[in-house]
């Protein structure tokens, strides 16, 4: 297990060249977007908009890469002559590291721009840690690789035309955000959301901890 593990890292060093690069475009978009919300009188909330912006830019980055390697590259390499759970290992190990130096470039960004907005402006600024729920970064650690995992569990396990199902399922669910989130704030109590987000994260890992023994028992592909 411990050899096909370093093996998968090996082969998927490479990859790091697309994260690497992406995340000095979401640092750009995410200065950017912050120094529009300093000029438009609200400079208290421009270190917030950066590190928001680039914390979803690395959900979302991991959240595809994770759903290519889990639902297309995990099939692929049980092609070849490799221990399964250190190729599961290999993988989710690698598509964590993506999730965590994406966090740690948000964290990075928003603080930096906490340092240069309160320095332009004059005025002390709260920190991105400061802002940010502490619930939100394991979440935001966890939560798009965990995705991509029940997404690649379900294509072995039922085929294509579930992981399609399921994948509409999430895009519908993230454009009607703005629809749905206001319902449940205004009929739920702080106490009820927490119930619910802790029963949504419980079935993710159940969900999650079901893919990863439909992987390991996926059919090799001729």
């Amino acid at each position: 297990m411990k050899r096909t593990l370093c093996a998968t890292l090996r082969f998927l060093r490479e990859d790091l060249v697309l994260p690497l690069a992406a995340l000095p475009v979401f640092a750009l978009l995410g200065v950017g977007l912050g120094v529009l919300v300093a000029l438009l009188d609200t400079p208290q909330e421009a270190p917030l908009a950066a590190a928001v912006v680039m914390l979803l830019s690395g959900v979302l980055l991991t959240v595809v890469l994770s759903i290519v390697y889990f639902s297309n590259w995990f099939a692929v390499l049980l092609a070849f002559p490799a221990n399964r759970r250190g190729l599961l290992a290999g993988l989710l190990l690698f598509c964590l590291g993506i999730s965590a130096l994406a966090q740690l470039a948000a964290l990075a960004v928003g603080s930096l721009c906490t340092l240069g907005f309160g320095a332009a402006f004059g005025q002390p600024l709260a920190m991105p840690w400061q802002q940010i729920p502490a619930f939100v970064w394991p979440c935001c650690l966890l939560g798009p690789v965990l995705g991509g995992v029940v997404l690649g569990g379900l294509q072995c396990r039922f085929g294509a035309a579930a992981f399609w199902v399921m994948y509409f399922v999430f895009l519908g669910l993230c454009s009607t955000a703005s629809w749905w989130l206001p319902v449940l704030t205004d009929r739920f109590s702080p106490t009820g959301l927490a119930a619910l987000g802790a029963g949504a994260g419980l079935a993710l890992l159940l969900l999650a901890a079901l893919a990863v023994r439909w992987l390991l028992r996926a059919a090799v592909k001729a």
